[in-house]
């Protein structure tokens, strides 16, 4: 089955080819043409789906193209340049609110879409938010500051087209050697496909010709973490959080780390000193409730957890950590909620995971067992399309 996929793909290629360039010379119709002989042939062509919504919104045909990304989001629901062409089409339709809320889904997904960032960037300075408009400017900044092959394999990497992103990345770095980003993007390639020694190589390296190289040490941090070189990752993690401890990114680095090597006192700490400044940080409750119940504070890992879910109500993670408790029963409201944020196109398929597995722990407790059963199937289902696990 995949050699007929693999085939039907090649030969789609040159007709993809064709109404790109129909599109880029202003000829839509016949753009249109070509993108809808490809959708005969593959109902759920992603490029395909993609630049007919383009097409239609060139059109004016809004309803049309949302109908269109719909279809894309079914099958790819964390395509990020889809979420930036809903955000357009609202654009045109002087729907702010929810270009806005489109815009920065889109970025969440794939930070590399300048054309997010620059509406946001905007929105941010109209209704003066300084924090959103600034770090909305550090990501057009480096943007515009990097090489465009090297904006195209980001963005690659963050459509899941991981194995075009390694092959443009390798062709930038025989042209351009030890280039700090490319060696970076090679790496987090490396993660991607759990080639964790390479990764770690890769960003020892890159931080030998680069010290300074923050983002890269950050990186370093979560590989040697992930290859359980707990006290290697604390070391870097102290240098990041050296250079700036009020930099969010590196405090948490820095109680992963201490939570990984049993220091759980000083991870508790710096959780709380991050929550004291940003309360809506949903990933920092769970994480402190994972810390609260290896310590055996299971009330306070509960209430953390709780906390996260208030704060982010699609959030999974904090749902199937109260399942995975074993002891929690959840509430009929809880219930409620579980089943309302997985039936929802917006929550992302990792989340919808969780929230299925969660589910089918909650429903088997109170011996609803086909209910159970069926949640436990879907999470399944969508566990095993994510990792792109095949017997054959």
């Amino acid at each position: 089955m995949s050699d007929v996929n693999d085939a039907l793909e090649t030969q789609l290629e040159p007709m993809m080819v064709e109404a790109k360039n129909h599109l880029r010379q202003g000829d839509v119709d016949q753009s249109i043409y070509v993108l809808e002989q490809v959708l005969a042939r593959r109902p759920l062509h992603r490029e395909a789906l993609y630049f007919l919504a383009v097409c239609l919104r060139r059109q004016s045909k809004h309803d049309e193209a949302f109908n269109v990304l719909k279809r894309l989001l079914s099958g790819q629901p964390e395509n990020g340049r889809a979420y930036q062409e809903y955000a357009h089409n609202y654009a045109a339709l002087k729907n702010k609110t929810n270009a806005v809320r489109s815009f920065a889904k889109a970025v969440s997904l794939n930070p590399s879409l300048i054309a997010s960032w620059k509406f946001l960037h905007s929105h941010y300075q109209q209704v003066d938010d300084r924090k959103k408009a600034d770090e909305a400017a550090r990501h057009m900044q480096h943007l515009s500051q990097l090489p465009p092959e090297l904006v195209s394999v980001s963005s690659l990497l963050h459509d899941e087209k991981i194995h075009l992103a390694e092959q443009l990345c390798r062709q930038f770095l025989k042209k351009h050697a030890h280039h700090p980003e490319a060696m970076r993007l090679l790496a987090e390639i490396g993660t991607r496909l759990q080639i964790l020694d390479d990764a770690e190589f890769l960003l020892g390296k890159c931080l030998e010709f680069y010290p300074d190289f923050h983002h890269a040490r950050s990186d370093y941090v979560q590989v040697l973490h992930r290859r359980q070189k707990f006290e290697r990752a604390l070391e870097q993690a102290k240098k990041l959080y050296a250079i700036d401890p009020l930099n969010p990114v590196f405090e948490l680095g820095l109680a992963s780390s201490l939570q990984a090597v049993g220091d759980f006192q000083q991870a508790l700490r710096i959780y709380d000193e991050i929550l004291r400044k940003d309360q809506s940080n949903h990933s920092v409750y769970s994480a402190c409730g994972h810390a609260l119940k290896t310590i055996g504070r299971t009330d306070e890992a509960i209430s953390s957890y709780q906390y996260a879910y208030k704060v982010a109500p699609s959030y999974g993670d904090a749902y199937w950590s109260l399942a995975n408790l074993k002891t929690y029963h959840f509430s009929e409201q809880e219930i409620d909620s579980m089943r309302a944020q997985q039936a929802l196109n917006s929550t992302s398929f990792e989340d919808t995971t969780h929230l299925c597995f969660a589910l089918g722990k909650a429903l088997e407790d109170r011996n609803e067992y086909r209910q159970s059963f069926e949640f436990y199937d879907r999470g399944n289902r969508l566990k095993r399309e994510a990792s792109k696990y095949s017997s054959e």
